[in-house]
């Protein structure tokens, strides 16, 4: 353990003596106060407030990560070139024990330096709304659509699955007959289309139309806030400059349905114009909230609209935690990334040159960026690339990380979602752990077989 610790501590010394590193941390230090300034958003405090993080942690993450690639894969790479490692090995060190204090000083690097620029992030967060000029309404809408975490729940569908299929076996049996089927498409690709379809007809209001989504366990912490709906409308033909009029109601609607009288309050709208392919949000009274976490919302396209629209992305929205401690985990999340790109660096070097190690790791980097949006592109090929994909591209994919979706903190933060410890501690297993240790090992085990010096007599 002691000669890993003098390991480290030689490799700390080396990092922050690079150029590379000190260039990163004087742009940092320079940008970030700029970008607290220049960004605006949407022009309330909330938009500048929301910019400034989003721009804030996606710049830390990607420079440390990018820094954290160059390093662990030049470190090792520069002693052998040079001839610095060969006193080392003649030392009573193992191989591993060298590897394990280059990960080890990297890895200590990482948390001095993304806790430097995590805290100057949220310091200039929490203080945005003290130095603008703004509204109490304003300050009061920060409050609760940005220093919050919020826990989201998605409606039950609009249409049973048994009826759904129901419907979509109908609608194919009849163009099956009217020989009217798409050529060249599988019959898998058909049904995914009638489906598809079915349910956008099922979502599509006609003016003076509504729709009512159900939803359950929504459990807000205190009945005195509010909760939030939050929703986009898409307009089938031009919805003109003042946008779409919609008024809505929440509650616990069964007994209304049946003649009686609620139990709990149910909440009536004021009329309201939406733009078209934005999301907005809706604040109701949390104590429309049934006991049971039962909810309805329910949505009228106004009949002067005259046009169609289209609700998507339809969530309960609903305090769970403060922002504080879902900020650290966000932080914890780009910990885990660099933890990935750290020990593959380091194992990179044992058996690659430093031009092809820094090349295959940012490319892995990158593609861990997308990795998601690869994933869900390629599911839509037909049955025979599918084939080819699932038993070729898709492993490659499973075993690489993923750095976007639910993995990008920088949007959970700016919606005020709930990261959930549970989903850090998995992130942890699968990524700094489990793939880490595994990427250790291959570079150990490479270094303990490399030959590092020729022997001559």
């Amino acid at each position: 353990m002691a000669n890993i610790w003098v390991i480290a501590r030689n490799t700390i010394a080396h990092a922050m003596r690079m150029k590379l590193a000190l260039v990163v941390i004087a742009l940092l230090l320079v940008i970030l106060p700029v970008l607290s300034v220049i960004t605006t958003g949407d022009g309330t405090l909330l938009g500048k407030v929301q910019s400034f993080s989003s721009y804030g942690i996606s710049l830390v993450s990607m420079m440390l990560c990018l820094m954290a690639v160059a390093i662990s894969c030049y470190s090792l790479n520069f002693e052998l070139k040079y001839k610095q490692l060969y006193m080392l090995v003649t030392k009573p060190v193992s191989r591993s024990e060298i590897l394990l204090g280059k990960f080890v000083g990297l890895m200590v690097v990482n948390v001095l330096l993304l806790a430097l620029f995590c805290s100057i992030i949220y310091a200039i967060t929490v203080n945005m709304p003290r130095f603008s000029d703004t509204t109490a309404e304003d300050t009061q809408r920060v409050e609760t659509e940005f220093f919050a975490a919020r826990a989201g729940v998605k409606p039950r569908p609009p249409i049973e699955e048994e009826k759904l299929q129901s419907l979509a076996l109908e609608r194919y049996n009849r163009l099956k007959n009217a020989d009217e089927l798409p050529q060249g498409s599988t019959v898998d690709e058909v049904f995914r289309i009638i489906r598809g379809q079915i349910i956008m007809q099922a979502k599509s209001l006609g003016p003076g139309e509504d729709f009512v989504w159900r939803f359950s366990n929504v459990y807000p912490s205190d009945e005195a806030e509010t909760i939030f709906v939050r929703f986009k409308l898409t307009a089938v033909t031009s919805a003109g400059s003042d946008g779409i009029a919609t008024q809505w109601i929440a509650g616990d609607l069964r007994k209304l349905e049946e003649g009686k009288r609620p139990d709990f309050p149910v909440y009536y709208s004021d009329i309201r114009r939406d733009p078209t392919r934005t999301a907005r949000e809706l604040q109701i009274p949390a104590n429309v909230v049934a006991e049971d976490g039962y909810l309805e919302i329910g949505m009228q396209n106004l009949h002067y609209n005259q046009v169609t629209i289209i609700p998507e992305d339809v969530e309960v929205l609903y305090k769970r935690g403060g922002f504080g401690m879902n900020f650290f985990r966000a932080c914890v999340i780009i910990l885990v990334r660099l933890t990935f790109l750290t020990a593959m660096g380091v194992s990179f070097s044992t058996w690659l040159s430093f031009p092809v190690a820094i090349f295959v790791a940012i490319t892995i980097y990158f593609i861990g960026t997308v990795n998601g949006f690869i994933f869900d592109s390629l599911e839509l090929l037909s049955s025979s690339m599918g084939l080819l994909y699932t038993f070729t591209i898709k492993p490659l994919l499973s075993l690489m990380p993923k750095f976007d979706g639910r993995f990008n903190p920088s949007p959970m933060i700016v919606s005020a979602r709930m990261i959930e410890w549970s989903f850090v501690g998995l992130n942890i297993l699968a990524t700094a752990v489990a793939r880490s240790l595994v990427l250790i090992g291959l570079g150990i085990l490479v270094f303990n077989r490399k030959e590092i010096a020729r022997i001559t007599v």
